[in-house]
């Protein structure tokens, strides 16, 4: 279990930015191991022994971060969906990030010969990690105990792997304050640096009712031919059905 800081912002201002340390994440890795059991007996002492290795060594490479921003409408609704801006009382970014420990240990674990499968199964690990992450984020932000008080989750705007654009990206980083908070950066591409960096936009009310989206496929979706889909890491499969990666 790794403890995750959240850098909090109301947006309001009367209300200066503060810190709420030591939000748990525990990483789940279940899917992994369904995953790997569907496919037969013979592929779980594999998955078996890269969840040993992740209790005991894996998950101390995470550095699990978010940054929790109150913004004004006004101020993206040149780059969200209108259903998004128009339907918020309350509109909220938030921002999360593994850190790059994680990333720099998959390129080394791939760039020895042998081990490019180990690699991309700490690579998946950390992508069910990001979802556990936005799953935590949602639910401490819909708190009522939470600096938003009374008002609750009544939709979000989540790109996931697509959907997303430079534009939107780089308000993300300025509204976010990612470089300063987070140590993540677009460095003026779509994705962030660290690449285990996720976004989504909350829209908070009274009332249900509001714009839910995403998260995208990828952008092409290559289904049951993808690696990642084929590893158990199809991001559509962690966070949903995955019917999609199926078609």
């Amino acid at each position: 279990m790794r403890p995750m800081t959240i850098h909090f912002s109301s947006g309001r201002s009367d209300d200066p930015p503060r810190e709420f340390p030591g939000l748990p994440l525990a990483v789940d890795l279940s899917p992994l191991k369904r995953h790997y059991q569907a496919l037969g007996k013979r592929h779980v002492p594999k998955v078996e022994a890269f969840r040993r290795f992740w209790a005991q060594e894996g998950e101390g490479l995470l550095a699990p971060r978010a940054s929790v921003a109150g913004i004004a409408p006004e101020e993206v609704v040149d780059v969200l969906p209108r259903e998004v801006t128009g339907s918020a009382g309350t509109l909220v970014l938030m921002v999360w990030t593994l850190g790059d420990g994680l990333e720099r240990e998959c390129e080394r674990v791939m760039s020895q010969q042998g081990n490019a499968m180990w690699g991309l199964l700490l690579d998946v690990a950390g992508s069910i990690a990001l979802y556990d992450m936005h799953r935590l984020l949602r639910e401490w932000v819909g708190s009522p105990d939470r600096p938003f008080g009374e008002n609750r989750v009544v939709g979000e705007f989540y790109p996931g792997s697509g959907n997303t654009s430079r534009p939107l990206v780089e308000s993300v980083e300025r509204l976010g304050r990612t470089a300063a908070t987070l140590g993540a950066e677009t460095r003026g591409s779509v994705m962030f640096h660290p690449r285990k960096t996720q976004y989504s936009f909350l829209c908070l009310g009274k009332e249900g009712g509001a714009f839910f989206g995403g998260p995208s496929p990828c952008s092409p979706c290559a289904g049951r031919r993808c690696l990642y889909y084929q590893l158990g890491g199809c991001h559509l499969g962690l966070q949903m059905d995955s019917r999609e990666a199926e078609s």
